[in-house]
C-alpha cells in the first residue's frame, strides 16, 4: 500500500489506519472502542482480530465497516459491510463498485489487480478532483471518504518473471562459452578459427544484445553481467558458437526423458489433473463466479456457501488462525436455536456439517436416507439435497 488520503469531515466516519492496514466505521449509531480496533490492526492477523473487535456484540451490534489488509504476495483483502461502497479501480482502468448494503453479514474479496481504493458512505458522493485530501499514515481521524493507492499483484509478478528470464540467458552463455576455450586447441580446427578470426571485432557487438533487456530489470542483473563481463570479453565470438550449438541438444528428446523418468505414472496424473482443473476452471469463468453451494433457510432467504458459515440465534466469530473470516448468518426470535448452533465449512467439493454444542441438536435429513441427529460437536459430511433441521428452521443444502 503506497497512499493514505482522505477527506476530512468533523461528523464523518471513524477511519483507523496501521500498520498497513486501514479500517473505515460508521459509528454514528454505536460506538465503537477506537483502542481495540487500534490494537486489532497491529496483530498478527489484522483481518481475523479486528472482525473479532468489530463482532464481539454478535451480528446484529456489528457495525458497517470497510476493512483493507495487505497480503503478501495476494493483493489486498477487503471486507465490506453495511451502507458503506467501495470504489475499486484496477490497472487496465476499469472501475467496479462493491456495495454491501443488501448484504446480510459482508461481502468479501480479493484485490489482485486493484491500483485504487476508495472507500465512503452511501449517502456520500466521491470526492471531487480537487478536494482537499490529507495524507495519513498511521492514527485514527473523520473522513467523509478515503482513498488508498494499490501496487497491484500482477505488475510485481511480471517484473520478477522478466527479471528471472534474463538472467538466465548469462547462465548458458557461461557454461558453454568455456567447453570451446577448452578444447580449441586439441579438438575442433574451425571451433579455435572463429575465435581467432573474429576476437576483436565482435567485442562491442556482443555487450549490446546482453545489455539491452538488462537495462529493463532490476539491478541485480546488472551487478550479474558486471562480473561476468570478462568471460564474454575473453571469447566473444564463442558466445556465437555456443548459442549455435546449444540450440542442437534442446531439439533431441533428452531433456524429456529425465523428467518422465524423475516422477512415476501416478505423481504425472496426479499434476495433470491439477493443471486440467485449474485450466478448466480459467476457460469457464461463468462456473467459477457462481456459489458452489448454497443454503436455502426455511424462514427466508438464503447464503452462498464459498468458504465457512456459522448459523445461530446471535452468531459471533472469535480469532481464527487461517485468516479466513466465516459467515455469520442470525435467525433473530428462534429461541430454541443456540447463539452458536451450527457450522458449515466447505471443503474442496465436499460440505462439512459440524453441531457447536447446540442446546436441542441438530438433525441431518438426507435425501432417501433415516434422519440423524448429531452428537455435540460431532462433524458429517453431507450431498446436495440434504436438509439440515435446527429445531423449527431448517436449511437445505443446494448445488449453486
Amino acid at each position: 500500500m503506497s497512499a493514505l488520503r482522505y477527506e476530512s469531515a468533523a461528523d464523518g466516519l471513524l477511519v483507523v489506519a496501521a500498520e498497513g492496514s486501514v479500517l473505515v466505521v460508521d459509528d454514528g449509531a454505536r460506538p465503537v472502542e477506537v483502542a481495540s480496533l487500534w490494537a486489532a490492526l497491529q496483530g498478527r492477523d489484522a483481518v481475523a482480530d479486528a472482525m473479532a473487535a468489530l463482532t464481539t456484540g454478535g451480528l446484529a451490534a456489528t457495525p458497517a465497516f470497510a476493512l483493507l489488509v495487505p497480503v503478501d504476495g495476494e493483493g489486498a483483502r477487503l471486507v465490506v459491510r453495511g451502507r458503506l461502497v467501495a470504489e475499486v479501480v484496477s490497472v487496465d482502468g476499469g472501475a467496479s463498485t462493491i456495495d454491501a448494503s443488501t448484504v446480510v453479514t459482508w461481502a468479501e474479496h480479493l484485490l489482485t489487480d486493484a491500483v485504487s481504493v476508495t472507500v465512503r458512505s452511501v449517502s456520500t458522493a466521491s470526492p471531487s478532483a480537487d478536494a482537499a485530501m490529507l495524507p495519513l499514515a498511521s492514527g485514527a481521524v473523520r473522513a467523509a471518504a478515503v482513498s488508498l493507492d494499490l501496487v497491484p499483484v500482477d505488475a510485481d509478478r511480471a517484473a520478477a518473471a522478466v527479471v528471472d528470464r534474463t538472467v538466465v540467458v548469462p547462465h548458458l552463455q557461461r557454461d558453454a562459452a568455456p567447453a570451446p576455450a577448452a578444447t580449441a586447441p586439441a579438438a575442433a580446427a574451425p571451433v579455435v578459427a572463429a575465435p581467432v578470426a573474429v576476437a576483436a571485432p565482435p567485442a562491442p557487438p556482443a555487450a549490446p544484445p546482453i545489455a539491452a533487456p538488462t537495462s529493463g530489470t532490476s539491478s541485480s542483473s546488472d551487478d550479474l553481467h558486471s562480473t561476468r563481463a570478462p568471460e564474454h570479453t575473453i571469447i566473444p565470438s564463442a558466445l556465437e558458437a555456443a548459442e549455435e550449438t546449444a540450440v542442437v541438444p534442446p531439439a533431441p528428446s533428452a531433456p524429456a526423458a529425465p523428467d518422465a523418468g524423475d516422477h512415476d505414472g501416478l505423481t504425472v496424473v496426479a499434476s495433470d489433473l491439477a493443471a486440467l482443473r485449474a485450466a478448466a476452471a480459467e476457460s469457464a469463468p461463468a462456473a467459477a463466479s457462481g456459489p458452489r453451494y448454497v443454503l436455502d433457510i426455511s424462514s427466508g432467504g438464503s447464503a452462498a456457501l464459498d468458504g465457512s458459515i456459522i448459523v445461530g440465534r446471535a452468531p459471533s466469530t472469535s480469532r481464527v488462525s487461517d485468516g479466513r473470516i466465516p459467515q455469520l448468518v442470525g435467525l433473530p426470535g428462534a429461541d430454541d436455536i443456540s447463539r452458536n448452533h451450527v457450522r458449515f465449512d466447505l471443503e474442496g467439493d465436499s460440505v462439512v456439517v459440524t453441531d457447536l454444542h447446540s442446546r436441542n441438536g441438530t438433525v441431518l435429513r438426507a435425501p432417501g436416507a433415516t434422519p440423524r441427529q448429531l452428537r455435540a460437536g460431532e462433524s458429517s459430511v453431507v450431498l446436495g439435497g440434504t436438509v439440515v433441521d435446527l429445531g423449527g428452521i431448517t436449511l437445505t443444502v443446494r448445488e449453486g
